[in-house]
């Protein structure tokens, strides 16, 4: 889970050398077409969170995306949790970011299928579930 953990000092060195994210420039367009298109994927990679976490969950959303994985959040009556889903490695551009989510849907498939919150999920979400045909730049792996 993520938590705000205040400020921190970061050196002017590695300030100097940081570069931008590369798919920050997609990360919008990218986490939208997420939540329209592959509600099925996201049930998928709901099983990748702790069950405690999705057993109160009303509805689990992307909420952000970078080069290092997929934040998803997972929404209850009285607030909600976000955490994220590390790619298994660092993304340098949008083939990577469909090698990280080919990645997490992989080990998703290892989980128990119990552990989906697909049943509460689909109800909140458009009913497609892929790029048919696929959508010229969608990442997104098919199912």
């Amino acid at each position: 889970m993520l938590r705000d953990t205040g400020a921190a000092a970061v050196p002017a060195d590695d300030y100097r050398d940081a570069r931008p994210d590369p798919l920050a420039t997609v990360e919008t367009a990218y986490l939208s077409h997420l939540t329209q298109r592959h509600a099925a994927v996201l049930d998928r990679l709901a099983t990748l969170l702790d069950p405690a976490l999705t057993a109160r969950s009303t509805r689990i959303v992307p909420v952000a995306l970078d080069a290092d994985g997929l934040v998803l959040r997972a929404e209850t009556p009285d607030g909600h949790a976000d955490a994220r889903l590390p790619f298994g490695r660092r993304a340098t551009g949008r083939a990577g970011l469909g090698d990280g989510l080919r990645t997490l849907l992989a080990e998703a498939d290892r989980r128990e299928p119990a552990r989906s919150p697909g049943a509460r999920t689909a109800a909140t979400r458009p009913a497609a579930d892929s790029c048919e045909p696929r959508a010229a730049g969608c990442d997104v792996p098919p199912l």
